[in-house]
Order: structure tokens, then sequence, then C-alpha cells
């Protein structure tokens, strides 16, 4: 552990659900949720918006949740943190997902209802939108991994979900701006894809090289046809291209999910590499070629989400050290940074299980309890360095990574709720 100086033009946020958990009352305290962000330092937030709370019934939508969701970012620029409101994660309704999702193509004309909805209704408080966090994750773990509902395990309908969100990003991109056109502050719009380093398992297989570059090229071409409209197929035996020329994207935004091994197994982790409680091997140093990939498409800022799980605090701090200085002392194009997540529980399905948060409940109160990578993160934003002082004290939360001889990234949640 090395003193090192935070990267000046370095943008930090995180990411939080408001409500998460109706029945929880933390999470119905967002004003202390955000006021703790702002006492960490951050100046940023991602609020992921809940479709099912919003619109429970196709076109009956509830009020109440739109003003509380309006409320909240209206007092996040209070204490002056900017807010980027994701419409889309993984969360959508089930009268949705029963009337085909996006696997129809019906599926974008629903959810284009709801997006006029709640950007007529947040006005010009919403400073920046996601469209869509993650789909490609969402369209494998939903149509061909069933991790999410409708759990499916169809190549055709993922093929089908994927091509549907990007002819849907498209719209709602357009439709978000001509309704915000000639207003004081319009939004920016963009999408954020899950994306990963692809390596071969071992360096002389030819095979895993070639297995590992061609998995490379189809993430940037899913990457791409969101970005400029233009599918390759297959996704274009199912919609139309844009005109040549146009994007549908005002900032790059990935979420990184790490490195993985190309090998005799899917998504392998390399052997005796550090990997968190979700068996990834998150290598900081893999966002540097995301980023430098999405730059070449377009000359935009480039805004990058990334999270640990770390279910006994052994090793968040390990993680926060090595992406911060790898992020400040390595030129890079990274403008804004957002850890995952502010609290535990903020994730979905299996994942629900695992901890990303810097705070966790505190169940005798209901409130917050303040982690010690969140401390750690407070320190070193207020001093705008890592001091020597500083890496005495957390020192001996630095080395506690488990590691790992390669295990299949799909089973991990399962094995992590075992253990």
């Amino acid at each position: 552990m090395e003193p090192f100086e935070l990267k000046k033009e370095l943008s930090l946020g995180t990411g939080i659900f408001t409500p998460k958990n109706p029945k929880g009352r933390a999470a119905e305290n967002y004003e202390a949720d955000y006021t703790l962000i702002k006492k960490l330092g951050l100046t940023h937030c991602r609020l992921e918006l809940q479709w099912p709370k919003i619109e429970p019934v196709r076109r009956i939508f509830d009020t109440y949740s739109l003003l509380r969701y309006k409320k909240a970012i209206e007092y996040m620029r209070y204490l002056g943190i900017s807010c980027q409101v994701v419409l889309f994660r993984f969360d959508a309704p089930e009268w949705f997902n029963k009337a085909g999702g996006f696997e129809s193509e019906l599926g974008e004309e629903m959810y284009l209802e709801y997006v006029r909805k709640v950007t007529e209704s947040l006005g010009e408080t919403a400073e920046e939108f996601i469209t869509f966090e993650e789909p490609n994750a969402y369209a494998q773990k939903s149509r061909y991994l069933a991790q999410l509902p409708p759990y499916k395990m169809s190549k055709t309908d993922y093929i089908k979900t994927m091509a549907h969100i990007t002819s849907a990003h498209r719209s709602a991109y357009e439709l978000i701006h001509s309704l915000q056109r000639g207003s004081r502050s319009e939004s920016r719009v963009s999408f954020t894809m899950n994306m990963c380093l692809f390596e071969p398992a071992e360096s002389y297989s030819r095979l895993q090289e070639n297995s590992a570059k061609k998995k490379e090229r189809d993430q940037f071409s899913l990457y791409k046809a969101l970005a400029t409209g233009r599918a390759a197929y297959p996704l274009k035996k199912y919609i139309g291209s844009a005109k040549k020329g146009k994007s549908f994207l005002d900032f790059h935004s990935i979420a990184y999910g790490g490195r993985k091994s190309v090998g005799g197994v899917e998504n392998q982790v390399k052997g005796k590499v550090p990997i968190d409680d979700n068996f990834v091997d998150f290598y900081p140093e893999g966002v540097l070629e995301c980023v430098r990939r999405v730059k070449e498409l377009f000359p935009l800022p480039v805004y990058v989400a990334m999270g640990v799980a770390d279910n006994g605090e052994s090793f968040r701090i390990k993680y926060l050290y090595e992406l911060l200085r790898n992020l400040s002392l390595n030129p890079n194009d990274v403008e804004r940074l957002y850890f995952y997540s502010f609290a535990d529980g903020d994730e979905y399905g299996e994942e629900k299980l695992l901890k990303y948060g810097l705070f966790t409940e505190a169940e005798e109160t209901g409130g917050r309890r303040e982690k010690k990578s969140a401390a750690f993160l407070e320190e070193l934003i207020a001093a705008g360095a890592l001091s020597p002082k500083m890496c005495e004290e957390y020192k001996g939360f630095f080395y506690k990574t488990k590691l790992t001889q390669g295990i299949t990234a799909e089973k991990s949640a399962d094995l992590a709720a075992e253990e």
C-alpha cells in the first residue's frame, strides 16, 4: 500500500434505490441516505427507478412514487449532488413479462409509455438519464441463463430481447430529447453496457485466444449497435437500422464486470488471482482497455460503474485502493466513477445475498451503519490523497483477498449462498 494523489479530474459517486423496500425504515428515509452520501464527499449519485412500483398495471401510474422520486432528486440537488436517473435495470413489471416483454415487438411501445410518463413527471430535475442499465446482462440472465424473470433458456429469445432493447433505447433517446427540447436544462441521455476484459485461460492456446477475441468483438458489436442504432447480424433480423452517421448517446457509460478467462469452461476465472465473494476477478487495470475501445467510437465523456461483493468487509478497501490508484496514476479518459453500491441489498435475484454496499442497515435503529471501507473512502476524498498515515492505519484490511484456481462465474451466487 503506497501513497498517491487522487486524480483531480475524476468525479466520484455511488448508486442507490429510493425507496429500496417500502417496509424498511432506512429505505424510506432518503434524506438521511443522501446526507450520508454528501458526508462521504461524493458528488454524483445514480438513482435506479423501479418500474414495477411506478406502473404496477399497464397505463396505471403510481403518482405518489413519481412524486417521491422527484422530491428525492430535488433533495440531492439541494445537497449539491448531481443525479443520474436509471430508467431500467433488471426489474420489469410482472404484467410486462406476461405480455412478452422485450421479446415481443410490443415491448418497445410499452416501455416508451413508461419513459414518457417518467420524463414528464420528473421534468428538468433529472440531469441525466440511463435508458437501460446493463441490457446485455439483463437479456442474458432473463432469456438465456434463467436467473431472472421470465426465467428462460433460449438463445433465440435472448437475441430477440437484445434486438428490441436496442430499438427501444434508440426511441427512448429521441423521445426524452423531444420532450425536453427548448427547456432551460435539457437532460443528457445514454445507456450503460456491462463490459468485461476477455483473456485466454492459457496464453499459448491459439484457439482460446481467438475465442477471447470473438467475445470481445461481440461485446463491442452490441455496444456499437446501441450507440449508433445500426445493428449487425443477428440483431438486424428483428429490427431496422438508423441512418448512417447518427448517434444515440450523449456520454459513454460502462459497468465494468472484471476479467473473464476464456477456456474449456464458459466465463472461467483465472487461477490464483484475487476474487470477490461473487467469484469475480475484478482486475482494475482491465477497465482502461474497455474505456479505450468505446472512446474510439465517439469522443464523448466516459463514466464507469463498478463494485465488489465483500460479505466479510475484508478486502473492499484493497479494491478501492487499487481502483482509485490505477485511475489516478495511469493516463485515461474516465471522468466519473460510480462505486456500487451505497448500501447492501441493492441488487437483484441471487446477488441480493451478496454485500456490495458501503453501508449496511442497522437493525436496531432502522438507520445505516457505516462500514470501514466507507470511512476509508471519506478520509481519502477529504484529503485528496492517500497519506502514509492512512497506509499504516488501513494496511490490516489490505491483503485479505481470496484466491481461486478457477471457477465458473454463473455458479458463483449459488456457491456464495452455500458458504
